[in-house]
């Protein structure tokens, strides 16, 4: 089965509110599509996951996720500084929400935004309309997928496989961008977002 077959097959599932697993730069995801309700029920179910606390948002590009960003006209600059700096990469941002994210992926008003650095995962969002669901393809709890043979282990947590290989195996660091402050650390530093914000 060549790539743009599998790349086909992981369309349809989303586009259907299945899941699928994603390769990204840092560890493997799970992913939906967000604005099914049901396929975000049943991507909170299988990984065991409160409800109430927030996944991140993969963005095909920076002004996908600029555009679920609710933000001060003073905050604009301070984000687009980030979003030059950062995305595609692995840095996630938590944002207020704009109304139209619906409240199953923003319970408390916020999300995560993060543009993915991998082509295949950049080519599905695309494909799916820019946006998708995702968390680290695991139970909640457990450590994260960080190899394909890994990933074809939780094979009861998704539909389809989208094949390929991640390079950094650590989590985003997600950074709360009206708090300035980090929330999970990873590759990137509170001192590398500061030196992008001053730039």
């Amino acid at each position: 089965m060549n790539q743009d077959t599998v790349n086909h097959q992981a369309f349809v599932t989303l586009q259907a509110g299945g899941l699928v697993a994603i390769p990204t730069e840092t560890v493997w995801g799970l992913a939906c599509d967000p604005f099914n309700a049901a396929a975000v029920e049943r991507f909170y179910q299988v990984k065991g996951r409160d409800p109430s606390k927030p996944s991140q948002v993969l963005c095909a590009s920076r002004e996908h996720a600029r555009t679920l960003a609710a933000l001060h006209e003073n905050d604009h600059l301070r984000f687009e500084r980030l979003s030059a700096r950062f995305f595609p990469g692995s840095l996630t941002v938590v944002v207020p929400a704009v109304s139209s994210v619906p409240i199953w992926v923003a319970p408390h008003g916020k999300v995560g935004v993060r543009v993915p650095d991998h082509p295949l995962t950049l080519a599905l969002l695309q494909a799916c309309g820019g946006y998708l669901l995702a968390s680290s393809l695991n139970r909640s709890q457990q450590p994260p997928a960080l190899s394909q043979q890994q990933a074809l282990e939780l094979h009861e947590l998704y539909d389809v496989l989208l094949p390929g290989e991640i390079s950094h195996g650590q989590s985003s660091t997600v950074y709360d961008f009206e708090k300035h402050q980090i929330l999970r650390q990873g590759p990137i530093s509170l001192q590398d977002i500061e030196e992008a914000l001053n730039a």
